[in-house]
Parts: C-alpha cells; sequence; structure tokens
C-alpha cells in the first residue's frame, strides 16, 4: 500500500510539474506574440522614405510617407490607365484629387502640373497621360502644394514601383 501510495504521490508531482510547464509554455508564447506585434507595426516604418505599391480589390495603389506624419497615395484601378486619383495626407487632413475643390499641385523637377488628376476633359487627360505621369516616372525631385502647404516628398523606389501607364495588363 506503501508503494502504491508513492507511485500516486510521484504521478501527482509529474502532472503537477507538466502542467506548471505548459502554463509557462502557454505564457511565454503569449509574450512572444505580443512583442511580435509589437514590432510588426516597427517594420512597416521601414517603408517611410520610399515608395512603395499594394494591389487589392482591382485597383494598384502607390504609397510614399515623408516621415513626418504626411503621406502620398495614387489609387490606379486595374485595366485602365483612368480615373487615377491621388489622395495626400498634410497637417492630419486628407486632400483628395480630383474630388477636392481646391487645386492640388505637383512641382516635379521644378516643373509645375496643376490638378494633374483632373482628366475631366480631353485636354486634361492628354496632360496626365502624356506630360504628368511621365514625369512622376522619372522625378528626382516631387513637391506637392495643396490649402496652402507644401510637402517635398521622397522620390527613394519611385521609378521601381510605378509602372506606365501603356505597361499591358
Amino acid at each position: 500500500n506503501f508503494k502504491n501510495q508513492q507511485s500516486v504521490n510521484s504521478l501527482l508531482s509529474d502532472c503537477k510539474y507538466h502542467f506548471q510547464m505548459e502554463k509557462i509554455m502557454i505564457l511565454r508564447n503569449r509574450i512572444l506574440n505580443g512583442l511580435l506585434m509589437g514590432v510588426f507595426p516597427l517594420l512597416s516604418l521601414a517603408a517611410t522614405n520610399e515608395w512603395s505599391s499594394d494591389f487589392a480589390q482591382g485597383t494598384t495603389e502607390y504609397h510614399v510617407e515623408d516621415g513626418n506624419g504626411n503621406s502620398l497615395l495614387i489609387s490606379c484601378p486595374d485595366g485602365q490607365p483612368l480615373p487615377v486619383s491621388a489622395t495626400v495626407t498634410m497637417r492630419g487632413k486628407d486632400y483628395h484629387s480630383p474630388q477636392y475643390p481646391s487645386e492640388m499641385s505637383f512641382i516635379i523637377d521644378g516643373v509645375t502640373f496643376d490638378n494633374p488628376f483632373d482628366t475631366s476633359c480631353n485636354v486634361c487627360e492628354d496632360n496626365f497621360t502624356h506630360s504628368f505621369w511621365p514625369a512622376l516616372l522619372k522625378a528626382n525631385n516631387l513637391v506637392v502644394h495643396t490649402n496652402g502647404h507644401k510637402v517635398t516628398f521622397p522620390t527613394k523606389k519611385l521609378i521601381q514601383e510605378l509602372e506606365p501607364l501603356d505597361r499591358p495588363s
């Protein structure tokens, strides 16, 4: 009977040990997951100051941030060059082109393009297609001006991310 009691005690001791180890492993996994979740947003900041692109729901999006909370997002519906739109975030406020009522200007290597995303007329569309977009693809210096504010955006990786409008779909 004494040996059976020792066996039961040993078995209970082993169970407690394994149960505690399981709790430790769960705690360790939660800590690691928390650390990873804290690190992933920092990894996304690595793209600050350089262009990136993504594709979702039939739209290619090109994006750049200047590191000061300002960003530029260009959205291009797939399968058609137009209508392309831009959203600039400056000082915490979003400005949309061509929807925004005030004019949005892009200054590319010293050349100003006023409201280039307004493609509502033939001349406007030609300006976008044949002047603005080719200049943007080659930009070394990019400034966006709207609502009395100017932001200079980086051009790093722009040529690798943006695509010509005449690329095959």
